[in-house]
């Protein structure tokens, strides 16, 4: 969760930047369906009060808390929507990106089990240049504990813990 939150408020600054010397980045992003960064940001609304929240940070200038509270929303939604239809997931396997970046031949080759797709083949041009995030933060830093604070019950739920040093050893089988 912290490298998402990072990576979306890093992403929110660009677009606005953006926006600031061209005004035709605002309307690009509002015409594409774009409402999650930029100028024009507004929640995903998967229930009020999440939507409310998030509103709440981004007018208290905290881009982080908000984009914690969405990121909270969205896998807690995904999670309820798992758990309250059996078919749907056992059709779906979940994948943590730690996982897939300290070991991306693994995670592949998982992958292409579940779908029920051979691979015969080196996973080499699946897995090359799979890298973690330089920007995960700091996990112990004030922002790093602000964003857990948010995340930490639908973060545990999928298996984090506080320390993203754990993280690459995580599993959903």
């Amino acid at each position: 969760p912290l490298t998402h939150v990072f990576s979306l408020a890093r992403q929110h600054k660009l677009f606005c930047d953006y926006a600031k010397s061209d005004p035709k980045v605002a309307k690009y992003l509002q015409a594409v369906g774009h409402f999650e960064f930029g100028p024009q940001r507004a929640p995903l609304r998967f229930h009020e009060d999440g939507a409310a929240r998030a509103i709440e940070f981004w007018n208290a200038g905290d881009d982080l808390g908000g984009y914690a509270q969405q990121w909270s929303d969205v896998y807690g939604a995904v999670l309820g929507q798992l758990q309250a239809d059996d078919e749907l997931a056992g059709s779906v396997r979940l994948v943590h990106y730690e996982s897939l970046c300290s070991d991306p031949a693994l995670e592949f080759s998982a992958i292409l089990d579940f779908v029920g797709l051979r691979h015969q083949h080196s996973l080499d041009a699946l897995t090359k240049g799979i890298e973690m995030s330089a920007t995960r933060g700091d996990p112990e830093s004030a922002q790093s504990l602000h964003i857990w604070s948010i995340v930490e019950d639908v973060a545990q739920r999928f298996g984090y813990t506080q320390d993203p040093n754990d993280w690459s050893k995580l599993s959903l089988d």
